[in-house]
């Protein structure tokens, strides 16, 4: 759901890596320093056969919640940003997709 609206153009969900922590070198030892931790995921957007695709490019600050399987565990973002529209790959049943990749503040488990 992005803020409310139902959207059911994706195929795959990619959770990334969060990084709590960046290690530095000191003067005389490496170091670790607490991040400000970002959520970062992706989404393959199948591009519709017909009409027009969306723009990505102005999702800023926005919610959204992911559902991959009916009743199934979700993930609710928080400030999320749409940092990258990447390249279209066609499969082989002649869909056009093309990942998105995302940036959030926050992330709920439910």
């Amino acid at each position: 759901m992005r803020n409310g609206s139902r959207i059911t153009d994706f195929k795959n969900y990619k959770k990334m890596a969060v990084p709590y922590a960046k290690e530095v070198e000191l003067m005389d030892e490496d170091g670790v320093v607490e991040v400000h931790k970002k959520y970062k995921y992706s989404i393959d957007y199948v591009i519709p056969k017909v009409g027009a695709k969306q723009d990505w490019s102005d999702v800023r600050d926005e919610t959204w919640s992911v559902q991959y399987t009916e009743g199934g565990p979700k993930t609710t973002y928080t400030g999320v940003d749409c940092i990258e529209e990447g390249e279209s790959d066609v499969d082989g049943q002649k869909e056009v997709v093309m990942t998105l990749t995302f940036v959030a503040d926050g992330r709920i488990l439910e």
